[in-house]
């Protein structure tokens, strides 16, 4: 058994609270990056890959034992895809506010009877972090937010009126990123 602190969501948050490095090992495409010694440009689910981390953990005597146990890992639930997970920035929405949406809930008439939806709405309410609103996928909505790269200052357009206004070239051209 391993601790990736990188690469899942229960070693990243074990690592951090071991204070261990934060350490992003892979790119969007899910080979490792470039800094990564013999590893770079490796896909991260290929079998040699793991054999290469045998090898290392071998010749460093740090391999203590390898076998094979059942491990169910996630997949996508489109294409059935092995997934992999990786350490990105995120934004989120603070849900310290659910207790109020709550109860707009019992407000609504929910149908059909047989779903039992203002149940199932307050599980989910009751059992979710906070609201991931970004998206690393190409059907995922565009957030119209620009971060200074020097200060770290971020700036939220709040309509197509301001985006318009304030763009500087190629709004002429603006598409948006949809799939249909």
């Amino acid at each position: 058994v391993h601790i990736a602190p990188g690469c899942g969501d229960i070693d990243h948050k074990m690592g951090v609270s071991l204070g261990l490095p934060v350490i992003a090992p892979l790119k969007d495409d899910g080979t490792y990056a470039d800094c990564f010694g013999d590893f770079a440009g490796r896909e991260a689910i290929a079998p040699e890959t793991a054999e290469l981390v045998f090898e290392k953990l071998k010749a460093k005597g740090l391999l203590v034992a390898v076998e094979t146990y059942p491990h169910i890992y996630p997949h996508c639930w489109r294409t059935g895809d092995e997934l992999v997970f990786r350490l990105v920035d995120e934004w989120f929405i603070n849900m310290d506010w659910r207790d109020e949406i709550k109860d707009v809930t019992r407000q609504i008439r929910w149908l059909p009877d047989s779903i039992d939806g203002q149940n199932r709405e307050v599980e989910w309410l009751s059992n979710m972090g906070d609201w991931m609103i970004s998206k690393k996928r190409f059907w995922g909505l565009a957030l119209p937010i620009w971060v200074d790269e020097e200060t770290g200052d971020f700036e939220v357009i709040g309509s197509l009126k301001e985006l318009k206004e304030r763009a500087v070239e190629g709004w002429d051209e603006l598409e948006g990123n949809t799939p249909h």
